[in-house]
């Protein structure tokens, strides 16, 4: 092997070693700045509300290994530093200026070189036995420092940074929630609705948004939903009275567009033959269908029948588009409910919400129809009664209107008799008589309190005696005390909980009705 070969193996193996120790000092520095940084971060986030705190880390940390190695590459140690290692031990530099004349081959540097690789082997064990210096301990201590406060401050966060915790959960919420909508409306690409949904909340990053945006189009399903059940409604009114224009009628029960296109050309056709009947049932029809009223179709000119009969089209056909479109109407709410109920569950988990259940559009208009049965005399089912008393039912004279549900004993007196006891009712009426209320107040005694379970019904009152069985003391109040208790309990509990901004006035209103004042 001939002097150079010998020269660049001796470099090779010391440039290994000052190889292996650049990294690890380019190790060291790297891990030092990122635990800097996330001391740092840790200290900010205790003054200033960070979010994603953890993939903030993660980045910061990964680009700074990744800068770290880059630059550990392009610096790494080279010939020069190896011969300088050798000379560290074989002194005069004598591997340098062999480097620098390694291509002359003079006889001086043929004597210099084999001077200089002489020293190298001498110097090659000493060099072998050397430690390689792999651990900075001043550094690792510092970086263990600087980890250990960052992670004391995240393990006892405060209060801002259980605030940017709160929004990052909520942010979280809101992803996932708009990606179910995505997803909805990708499979539904014809649901005009969820696409507009979509659309809307994709901008969204608060759940408290995307929980009103869904209740507001929630409600609004159910506004365009009733309208479709009306025109429905209205389109079954339309062929009651169809009888002898059967094949209109079967193409408006079947709600199809292309038959009763069909139909009312075969009709048109069969104009100047039809009876008396038939035109006044035609005429009838257009009026009931276009609002406008017709006399004497027979007399009038074909462009006025056209044009009636276009706009009859016209009519029939936006009733039966509507009453087609009820059933994707109430999947889309269903859909909407389902999506409104899962994004406020999630909520409550996370401690976002203080409401468990949600109030929606076609749940409050079901209690309003119900409310309207109560009010028109319709009895309520499952009423769960505790009573004590005797006297026979009564009936009063007067007339009166009221509003209001709930349950409450009172005495009172008309033509025929007069009673006492409990019972379950709506509203207070206008009349003559007493305005005052006996309220209820439970008393301790024996537990031999009667409990009567059923429907109300016709007939007279009974009565049933139970000896040493205590009774419901009442205490007779005015109207307007028992009304100002009541809104005062109902909105202290409202107080706790979140309600939608469109339900607001709904209990305004409730309230309103109520308010003895307002009579």
């Amino acid at each position: 092997m001939n002097e150079v070969k010998q020269f660049w193996k001796l470099l090779a193996i010391v440039k290994r070693k000052l190889f292996i120790e650049h990294f690890s000092r380019y190790f060291h520095a790297g891990l030092f700045l990122i635990a800097l940084v996330t001391a740092v971060t840790a200290a900010i986030m205790r003054t200033v509300p960070v979010i994603y705190v953890g993939q903030f880390i993660l980045i910061i940390a990964g680009s700074i290994m990744l800068l770290t190695i880059i630059a550990g590459i392009f610096k790494r140690p080279d010939q020069t530093a190896a011969a300088a290692l050798f000379d560290s031990y074989a002194a005069e530099d004598r591997v340098k200026t062999a480097l620098t004349y390694l291509k002359d081959e003079s006889v001086f540097s043929q004597l210099q070189r084999r001077d200089a690789l002489l020293h190298m082997k001498k110097s090659l064990p000493a060099i072998e036995k050397r430690k390689l210096k792999l651990f900075h301990w001043k550094k690792l201590l510092i970086i263990i420092f600087l980890f250990l406060l960052a992670g004391l401050s995240m393990t006892f966060p405060n209060d801002v940074m259980e605030t940017a915790k709160q929004q990052e959960k909520d942010e979280e919420i809101a992803k996932k929630t708009k990606k179910e909508i995505g997803k909805l409306a990708d499979e539904d690409k014809e649901n005009k609705q969820l696409e507009e949904l979509k659309e809307e909340t994709k901008d969204m990053d608060k759940s408290k948004e995307l929980l009103e945006k869904l209740l507001e189009k929630e409600a609004g399903l159910e506004k365009v939903k009733k309208q479709a059940s009306d025109n429905e409604k209205r389109l079954k009114s339309l062929t009651e009275d169809l009888n002898d224009f059967n094949e209109l009628k079967d193409a408006l029960n079947q709600a199809d567009s292309e038959k009763m296109k069909q139909a009312l050309e075969q009709l048109n056709e069969k104009l100047p033959k039809l009876s008396e009947q038939q035109q006044k049932a035609l005429e009838q029809l257009i009026a009931d269908a276009t609002g406008k009223k017709v006399s004497n179709i027979s007399e009038m000119t074909e462009e006025q029948i056209e044009e009636l009969m276009t706009s009859l089209e016209e009519q029939l056909d936006n009733l039966i588009k509507n009453a087609e479109s009820l059933n994707n109407l109430a999947i889309s709410q269903e859909q909407l409910q389902k999506l409104a109920n899962s994004l406020n569950q999630n909520m409550s988990n996370a401690g976002l919400s203080n409401s468990n259940q949600l109030s929606f559009a076609s749940q409050n208009q079901s209690n309003q129809n119900s409310a309207s049965q109560d009010q028109n005399g319709q009895p309520s089912d499952g009423s769960n009664r505790n009573s004590s008393g005797q006297g026979q039912n009564g009936n009063g004279q007067g007339s009166g209107s009221g509003s209001g549900s709930g349950t409450g004993s009172g005495t009172g007196s008309g033509n025929g008799g007069s009673g006492s006891g409990m019972g379950s009712g709506t509203g207070a009426g206008f009349g003559q008589g007493s305005r005052e209320l006996t309220i209820p107040e439970k008393i301790d005694g024996e537990e031999s309190v009667e409990n009567d379970f059923g429907q109300l019904g016709e007939g007279n009152g009974e009565q049933q005696l139970a000896p040493e069985s205590p009774v419901l003391k009442g205490t007779l109040r005015s109207y307007e005390e028992v009304y100002g208790n009541y809104e005062r309990t109902y909105r202290e509990s409202v107080d706790r909980m979140d309600l939608p901004a469109y339900l607001e006035d709904a209990v305004k209103g409730y309230f309103s009705d109520l308010n003895p004042k307002g009579e």
